[in-house]
């Protein structure tokens, strides 16, 4: 997910795309505004959430004025790290155990996590997510796409966010990493996945 929006932050939409876009919004609010319920829904919406009734008469027109800039510029201002909530589901056999050590730490945006004090192995969990903390220059979080061959060696890595200078640490610890074959109807596939990484800042060497 954080890929795709990369590319639309980068990339503006193509013409035929943002069309498309428009056309589905605008049909679903026609199909809609045909009830007595739905034209009480979008005034309600209208009134509430943009404080002016009328504004069910113009938002369509102002849904057409869209450009692909305007996209592209909504994306960097909103789709951001700071503004993100990540939560990380593993299996039972990842989770930390009763007495493990953990350590506290703050993200960007002052969100507070548990994660490991470390993990000398990778985790995988169902969703293609790995959890795996670095010593590095300084903290930082690095979130690495991978290609997974039908050995479970990773054979693509390629970071989508994060400091760069942490991204190249995180590109090389995700090539080294090993898993589990997955199976599809018995048979093992390749799996495109998102391994994320959390780095600490190493303390400085004593004299």
């Amino acid at each position: 997910m954080r890929a795709e929006i990369k590319k639309l932050q980068d990339t503006p939409v193509s013409a035929g795309e943002l069309e498309k876009a428009k056309n589905q919004i605008v049909t679903s609010q026609l199909r809609q505004r045909e009830t007595s319920l739905g034209k009480s829904q979008a005034l309600g919406r209208a009134a509430v959430l943009l404080g002016d009734p009328n504004r069910v008469n113009t938002d369509l027109e102002h849904l057409q004025a869209v450009t692909a800039a305007d996209v592209q510029r909504v994306a960097k201002k909103y789709f951001t790290d700071s503004n993100a909530y990540v939560f990380y589901y593993l299996p039972e056999s990842a989770r930390p155990k009763p007495g493990d050590q953990t350590r506290t730490t703050s993200s960007a945006n002052g969100e507070t996590q548990k994660v490991a004090k470390a993990i000398d192995t990778p985790l995988l969990c169902s969703d293609g997510d790995k959890i795996n903390v670095v010593s590095a220059p300084r903290a930082g979080e690095v979130t690495v796409q991978v290609l997974i061959d039908e050995q479970g060696k990773v054979i693509q890595a390629k970071a989508v966010s994060g400091d760069p200078e942490l991204s190249k640490i995180a590109e090389k610890a995700a090539r080294q990493a090993r898993f589990t074959p997955k199976l599809l109807s018995g048979k093992p596939v390749k799996v495109n996945g998102v391994l994320t990484y959390h780095f600490t800042a190493q303390e400085e060497a004593k004299k």
